[in-house]
């Protein structure tokens, strides 16, 4: 009984610690970027852009003990669900980091498994899971952002870009590419019949 009493309390310290962000974040301001590559090739994101408490947030979710795995959970189940609010809305079909997605709206997410590894997660408008695309973050503290950021940028060529994410000290970039059958795989090249060889017309004599 103490033991399953101890373990109530460190659960509820350990919810209890993320509600400075919780609090700042139930009335975080709605972002909405888009890039358009022609008027009938748009695409756009919208989501609240919250805070992570100071840093403290991100220390939470990247530690490896059992606090850090209940914080995970909270986050990825209950806060992110609660709070993002995000959607991703493509006036034509995209690959989306090696995903196909067609026209539409979308909600947005994202996720933090146990190895640490982030995740944007897109959801159809019933919440069910289409694709989690692994995010790359590299870490950078001398340029941290006290909000969430999400940009979609341009490739230097093509109708291709890259969702730039921008929380705390981490960033990341998703690839994307528009238009039609843009995800689709290419097509092997079609392979020649083996000739056969002649048949023989007689020996010479």
């Amino acid at each position: 009984m103490i033991m399953k009493l101890l373990r109530t309390l460190v659960a509820v310290c350990a919810l209890a610690a993320l509600s400075p962000a919780q609090n700042t974040n139930e009335n975080a301001p709605v972002a909405t970027n888009a890039l358009a590559f022609d008027k009938d090739s748009e695409l756009s994101v919208s989501y609240r852009s919250f805070t992570t408490a100071g840093g403290n947030w991100l220390r939470q979710l990247t530690d490896k003990g059992q606090g850090g795995a209940r914080a995970r959970k909270f986050y990825n189940e209950q806060y992110i669900t609660e709070y993002l609010k995000g959607s991703l809305k493509v006036s034509k079909d995209i690959d989306l980091g090696g995903n196909p997605l067609s026209a539409g709206t979308y909600k947005l997410s994202f996720r933090i498994d146990d190895d640490l590894v982030w995740h944007l997660v897109v959801l159809n408008d019933k919440g069910g899971e289409i694709c989690a695309v692994v995010m790359n973050t590299e870490r950078d503290d001398k340029t941290a952002a006290g909000r969430l950021s999400i940009t979609p940028v341009a490739a230097a060529e093509g109708r291709a870009g890259a969702l730039h994410v921008h929380f705390g000290p981490l960033k990341a970039a998703v690839a994307f590419t528009v238009g039609k059958g843009a995800a689709a795989p290419a097509a092997a090249p079609a392979k020649e019949p083996a000739k056969k060889d002649a048949p023989a017309t007689g020996a010479k004599k």
